[in-house]
């Protein structure tokens, strides 16, 4: 709606309107020679991928309204679709404004479009030359059949591809942080890749940055290094944020412990106590963020691992998706009782993946445990070991300005300690 987003710091992001302007000149050059592009954008979490996505499906569908054009962003994660509309929503009737960008329109959950699309319910199929498919790792290898072979969500894609005219696949990419029983790795994914480029798009013109380039078979890219973007926006500390989180998952704590050096003044903090962490926030807000003075500049709340605790014993009543929750938790005002502030609910990786708050308290849950010089994985807690590590690796990472670890259990508190957390009286 035209207002400031202070919380995007566009100018870090060294290629994002770079590759912006390509992504929007790619639909007038697949109108012009009736070409199919599919473009792979490779970028870490907090990269910018998804403001990549919307800024330009928002600008196709401002700029080619006279050509009928209906572009889509599409995914997999449902909650981040539910926040994406509901903040639209929310902030267009609170200023009152009428705007030509419908968020129920350009944003679609991909399970409706496979449906839709598999059973050849496309109302406005015909108008949907330009599709972005965010956090496309999490693609599922099998989602069924098609002519009696097996199908992934990639090879979906790019039949729906194969049947326009002319169009656009952009693919947003990133890597490490699987949490499903279907996702793929990269190796894993670019093998499905290719396979769905043989069968369906011999003519496609692909695009991907070169770190990508040496996985393709049987066809030759255009490498454009322009689309791999590497500078985050999300927050100043994320490269040694990632870099201490990963540490920390592989149970090194002597090499954490000297990246926290490196992330000082972004606060690192553990501590047994619910009320001590939510004390701290509170203090955190007042003394440095002006005690909202400007409301939506910060978020705080909790976050628990779906598989972090016995039946009935979680810290608090996880959120999840279709209960009109995450919407609320995310965009609503710190003094409503739905918002993430009040600490009345906590968000799961499954419902925070791709989202970020400000503060973020994690109450480290029994599926990871430090055990015998390393952390880890419980027994039949997650089909893969992989996945508990990936939900981790989601947590840890969602605060954009600090992270409070509340942890039970003893062995795994003084882990985190000598991991340079340092303890909250």
């Amino acid at each position: 709606f035209n207002h400031k987003m202070p919380n995007l710091k566009n100018e870090a992001a060294e290629n994002i309107n770079e590759a912006r302007e390509e992504l929007l000149q790619l639909y007038e050059d697949a109108k012009a020679s009736k070409s199919r592009f599919i473009v792979m954008v490779n970028g870490r979490p907090g990269a910018g991928k998804t403001l990549l996505g919307m800024t330009v499906v928002a600008e196709l569908a401002r700029q080619y309204t006279h050509d009928g054009l209906s572009p889509l962003f599409i995914s997999g994660n449902d909650p981040l679709v539910e926040v994406l509309r509901y903040t639209l929503d929310y902030y267009g009737k609170q200023k009152n404004q009428s705007t030509d960008i419908d968020g129920r329109v350009i944003i679609e959950q991909l399970i409706n479009f496979k449906r839709t699309f598999k059973a050849n319910k496309r109302v406005n199929d015909h108008l949907e030359n330009y599709i972005f498919f965010d956090e496309a790792q999490r693609a599922w290898d099998h989602i069924g059949y098609e002519n009696n072979e097996p199908e992934s969500e990639l090879h979906l894609l790019c039949r729906w591809l194969s049947k326009k005219e002319f169009g656009v696949l952009v693919l947003l990419i990133g890597d490490g942080q699987a949490i499903h029983n279907k996702e793929m790795s990269i190796p894993e994914f670019m093998k499905k890749f290719n396979d769905a480029i043989f069968k369906y798009g011999q003519d496609f013109k692909v695009i991907m940055p070169g770190l990508h380039t040496h996985y393709c078979q049987g066809y030759h890219p255009i490498e454009k290094d322009i689309f791999n973007l590497k500078t985050p926006i999300r927050q100043h500390y994320t490269d040694q944020l990632d870099m201490w989180i990963e540490a920390v998952l592989q149970s090194n704590s002597n090499l954490a412990f000297d990246i926290a050096k490196m992330l000082d003044p972004y606060p690192l903090y553990i501590t047994r106590s619910k009320e001590a962490a939510e004390n701290y926030a509170h203090i955190l807000k007042k003394e440095l963020h002006e005690d909202e003075r400007q409301a939506t500049k910060f978020r705080m709340g909790w976050l628990e691992s779906s598989k972090g605790a016995a039946p009935g014993k979680n810290l608090l009543p996880q959120i999840s998706k279709g209960k009109n929750q995450i919407g609320p938790w995310y965009v609503h005002q710190p003094n409503d009782k739905q918002s993430c502030c009040s600490f009345n609910t906590s968000s799961t990786e499954f419902s925070s993946q791709g989202l970020e708050i400000s503060l973020a308290l994690l109450n480290w849950g029994n599926d990871l445990v430090f055990s015998n010089g390393q952390l880890v994985p419980q027994e039949g807690k997650r089909q893969k070991d992989e996945y508990t590590f990936g939900a981790y690796r989601v947590l840890l990472s969602r605060g954009k300005n600090g992270l409070i670890i509340k942890a039970d259990d003893p062995e795994t508190f003084e882990y985190l300690k000598k991991c340079g957390m340092s303890v909250l009286a």
